[in-house]
């Protein structure tokens, strides 16, 4: 049921004998702010209207987001960036706000994430959005803006995110003898199934010299640290299916030019990354000219990334027309066995106009 509306005191100006009615401001529900109007994109203030807020809340985190579709991205991204009254009822749990952002970020949209973010009113009393803030500013390489929220966190909450985040700006600030006590504290309090944390934080304390092996699902913060210690990432960090985790490998300076742009063909295809910035990294990768002589047989030889970025490389110095179609041909047939052929497409659009 819809809350009970207080009916307004009437009042009556003596001197002009004028009724005028009086009522109390309604409280804005944070659930209820956007960045989107209907002029905008947006689907209107009315879009929840019947809907019950528990249903909604159920249904949101099944959105398809890792879909490869531009156009449901762009009706999902619409829908949770939309100023739309909340839906009725009482919530059950992570408030819709928190919910919502938690869908851009798993599209890999942290623009959106920080546009919503920004008009959140209050979010700092609400731990997941602030958790949120937390890890899109470490995606994007803003680890200064960060560690001000988890040190303000880290007062209210025992859970070991902020802990780690506190022992991660601590050594970003030199106060290395903190750094250290914390993650002595955390040990004998049995948070040591992280030992890649604990790796990553101790090159940064010059406690620990070596290459990181394996990072397979890195995390925003793993990512911060890796990059603040100016370490290598592994090979095997592109296994992770979080779009915004890819984003943010394929424009890293910490990974060689393969890697990123394992990543970045991922990143694109799901919609995070532009295609302007993937023929960027297609760019990048230097092949002898060797390979670019035979660049058909060897990228076929080769495949995967490497391969197609080969075939690009061929067709856009290749004089011969039919010998550019052929090499452009080859590399949309190997984007087609990646899995990747909008993706291929996309990015030589420009080269067939």
């Amino acid at each position: 049921p819809l809350p009970k509306r207080t009916e307004p005191d009437p009042v009556t100006d003596v001197e002009s004998g004028a009724h005028i009615e009086t009522d109390m401001l309604q409280a804005i529900d944070p659930d209820s702010v956007g960045i989107l109007d209907v002029d905008q994109g947006g689907f209107g203030t009315e879009m929840w209207s019947g809907s019950n807020r528990q249903t909604v809340e159920w249904l949101l985190p099944k959105l398809p987001v890792t879909t490869h579709s531009r156009t449901m991205r762009n009706l999902m991204r619409r829908l949770l960036l939309s100023n739309a009254t909340a839906p009725y009822g009482a919530s059950e749990g992570v408030s819709l706000m928190a919910l919502r952002i938690a869908r851009l970020m798993a599209m890999g949209d942290t623009e959106a994430v920080e546009s919503l973010l920004r008009v959140a009113p209050a979010h700092l009393d609400d731990e997941a959005l602030l958790r949120a803030q937390v890890n899109n500013l470490f995606l994007v390489n803003d680890s200064a803006r960060a560690c001000p929220h988890i040190r303000v966190a880290v007062r209210k909450s025992q859970d070991s995110f902020w802990q780690k985040g506190l022992i991660f700006c601590q050594a970003l600030n030199g106060e290395n003898a903190r750094a250290v006590l914390g993650v002595n504290l955390m040990r004998e309090q049995g948070v040591d199934s992280d030992s890649t944390f604990f790796k990553l934080i101790g090159s940064l304390l010059e406690e620990w010299k070596g290459e990181i092996d394996s990072l397979p699902e890195p995390s925003a913060l793993q990512l911060a640290i890796v990059r603040a210690g100016n370490l290598k990432l592994p090979s095997d960090v592109t296994q992770s299916r979080d779009s915004a985790i890819l984003t943010a490998i394929a424009i890293s300076p910490n990974a060689d030019p393969e890697t990123r742009l394992t990543a970045a063909e991922q990143a694109e295809s799901a919609g995070a990354l532009s295609t302007d910035s993937l023929r960027q990294i297609y760019a990048s990768i230097k092949f002898t000219p060797g390979e670019l002589k035979t660049a058909l047989t060897t990228a076929e030889a080769t495949g995967g990334p490497r391969g197609r970025a080969l075939l690009l490389h061929a067709a856009r110095i290749q004089d011969v027309p039919t010998a550019r179609a052929e090499a452009l041909l080859t590399f949309l047939e190997l984007a087609r066995d990646g899995d990747l052929y909008e993706t291929a497409a996309r990015v030589i659009s420009p080269i067939l106009i």
